[in-house]
């Protein structure tokens, strides 16, 4: 279950803080109350409606934690929609209360080592490596690439490794380069972007770091 303590309904105050209270414009919030999921960006036609705020995490209300959750904040997605034509795609949206906002979708997200096209099983320790993505946005009337000079992505395990500001080619794509941190262990590449007026766009993919002699 999502449980959320801060952007819970106030019905719920006494509660374990599984009904959340979504606001995505003027109007009454969404209430949602339900399991986690996660989008992949890879999948063009899936479309992250409505995140979960950086407070929430999916676990069991019912019982003590006795690891860290494994999805958090804006990871979590609330409500997704699937998408065949940009006419059922808009509609679906004003359905949900999420007219007079653009939307972003990311696109072809990869990474691999510096000078090869496939992503590894496993990177080894001070591996040069590239991440890319690319990033659109849907204004309800056309589809454009999504352009800002501020968009992030971390290398991250249990905090951030590495943090590096993605170039753009101002025509969607989002990239950048850098060396896998001398430590082994398993890493995610977690990028997110937020603006207003847009809906909140989180990407996560995780990755396994390894000591050269054990490769």
């Amino acid at each position: 279950m999502v449980i959320d303590h801060i952007s819970y309904a106030v019905s719920d105050t006494e509660g374990d803080h599984t009904l959340i209270a979504c606001f995505i414009n003027s109007k009454a919030p969404v209430l949602f109350e339900g399991v986690a999921h996660t989008v992949n960006a890879a999948n063009s036609l899936v479309l992250k409606v409505i995140s979960a705020s950086p407070a929430a995490c999916s676990a069991n209300p019912k019982s003590a934690m006795s690891s860290p959750p494994e999805l958090t904040g804006s990871a979590i997605s609330l409500v997704s929609v699937v998408h065949i034509g940009l006419a059922p795609f808009s509609d679906s949206l004003d359905l949900w209360g999420a007219e007079g906002r653009e939307l972003n979708q990311a696109v072809d997200v990869r990474h691999h080592e510096v000078g090869k096209a496939d992503e590894p099983a496993i990177y080894r320790i001070k591996d040069e490596l590239e991440y890319s993505v690319e990033i659109y946005v849907w204004s309800g009337a056309s589809c454009e690439p999504y352009v800002a000079d501020d968009v992030q992505v971390q290398f991250y395990m249990m905090s951030p490794y590495v943090l590096k500001t993605l170039s753009t080619d101002t025509e969607g794509l989002y990239f950048t380069s850098f060396k896998v941190p001398d430590v082994y262990g398993v890493f995610q590449f977690k990028m997110e972007c937020q603006r207003l007026g847009c809906t909140s766009l989180s990407l996560s993919k995780q990755v396994v770091a390894w000591d050269l002699v054990n490769l």
